[in-house]
């Protein structure tokens, strides 16, 4: 369930190490003629540096302060050993273990903005909420993670927040808002609906306009409540609809 996402750094430990322990069993056990890779010693013994930090900052500091200029270097040390785990297990074809990355990637996100600390690096963030709504059909579930979609939104580093490049349409920053609007729609809660799309339409107008258009086209096949289907009626009449002169 995504709501298991949120896991203290001890938490997040204990899955990491479970997962490290499949790993080896499995490279113990490849047969010669298998094409599964060897697992650079420095990624696992960088994870388990990882959340040994971490939990040790959770239990020394419990209750006290802690710098977020520390927990943002430990979230980027993470996210750049986990993108590493998330590369080995993708090249390798071991979806168990890829879904398991992706929890811990979001784990990692969400701890770090509950300490304050800072997300400079958002592209595996978004490609784990993405991966984790597609697999989700809850709708109770799908509006958690609109609201863990929020903490991360808010935590990202003001370079993140001021991206005003066009040129690309895959870039984090909007993909992340996008992706929200949608889950927000699959969660068919209007109150939801109505602050994220507000949202959307406040950071990326002319996405927003799209999105609105192509909500539109999808309703009939999708099937979605009537509720659902005025709110977005409401947000494509003001913002999508082309105005008579």
């Amino acid at each position: 369930m995504p709501i298991e996402l949120y896991k203290t750094m001890h938490a997040q430990q204990d899955s990491a190490h479970a997962l490290l322990s499949d790993i080896q069993r499995l490279l113990e056990n490849k047969q010669p003629n298998t094409s599964i890779q060897a697992l650079d010693n420095k990624i696992i013994e960088g994870l388990i540096q990882l959340y040994a930090i971490g939990t040790n900052i959770e239990e020394t500091k419990a209750g006290a302060d802690i710098d977020p200029d520390d927990i943002t270097q430990i979230g980027e040390y993470g996210f750049n050993l986990l993108t590493e785990l998330m590369q080995w297990t993708q090249l390798n074809h071991c979806r168990d273990f890829t879904k398991t990355v992706h929890q811990l990637i979001l784990s990692l996100s969400l701890w770090i903005t509950k300490h304050q600390g800072e997300l400079r690096t958002l592209e595996p963030i978004v490609d784990s909420f993405a991966k984790t709504a597609n697999k989700t059909n809850d709708n109770n579930q799908l509006k958690q993670l609109v609201i863990m979609m929020d903490h991360i939104i808010q935590g990202c580093s003001d370079v993140i927040k001021s991206d005003t490049e066009q040129i690309n349409p895959l870039r984090p920053w909007r993909v992340i808002h996008l992706n929200r609007a949608i889950t927000a729609t699959r969660s068919h809660d209007t109150e939801v609906m109505r602050q994220v799309f507000q949202q959307l339409v406040n950071t990326f107008p002319l996405d927003a306009a799209n999105f609105f258009s192509e909500g539109m086209h999808q309703m009939d096949k999708l099937d979605y409540p009537k509720d659902v289907r005025q709110v977005l009626q409401e947000y494509f009449n003001k913002y999508s609809r082309p105005k008579m002169n």
